[in-house]
């Protein structure tokens, strides 16, 4: 076990950073191309295409051979320039999605940190109560009684054992 009394983090966002970090959040998502129209289900997510390099390069190659060859051999109801702008999209969406899996990395390393903060230290002062209600001290056994509920069920007996994780 970690250093129950190392506190890696010790801040809390303010109401205004908070505020400030879910407008940014919905600002990119209203910036997106059809930003809440588009849901896809576990078929669809199936079905569709993805584009690991060879298909990248593949696309890449397609739009070339339209532009140097294409004329009188792609049909009309073809446009090459789609190609182009879902590829463009592609390529945008790309690089945005390695910065918010980065931001989230960061977001979940600070969600666990924090969590196992809370749940490790609260877990030395139950052992205190616990103690402490042994030993009689005045208040301790309430305290002990309450915060017992937490392990009643479990059969750990007040171990740092937590049933789900965060």
């Amino acid at each position: 076990m970690a250093n129950v009394m190392q506190n890696r983090i010790n801040a809390v966002l303010e109401v205004d950073q908070m505020q400030a970090i879910k407008d940014c959040i919905n600002s990119l998502i209203e910036l997106l191309p059809e930003a809440g129209n588009l849901t896809l289900t576990d078929d669809e997510k199936g079905q569709l295409a993805s584009l690991d390099v060879d298909n990248k390069v593949f696309v890449e190659d397609v739009i070339n051979e339209c532009a140097n060859n294409g004329a009188g051999i792609i049909p009309a109801v073809i446009n090459p320039e789609f190609i182009k702008s879902d590829l463009r999209l592609f390529e945008q969406t790309d690089e945005l999605h390695s910065m918010l899996t980065k931001a989230l990395e960061v977001l979940e390393n600070l969600r666990r940190i924090a969590a196992s903060e809370a749940y490790g230290l609260s877990n030395v002062v139950y052992k205190i109560f616990a103690v402490a209600a042994a030993s009689g001290i005045p208040n301790a056994q309430s305290s002990y009684e309450k915060l017992r509920a937490r392990y009643k069920d479990n059969g750990s007996g007040g171990g740092a054992t937590p049933q789900k994780a965060i």
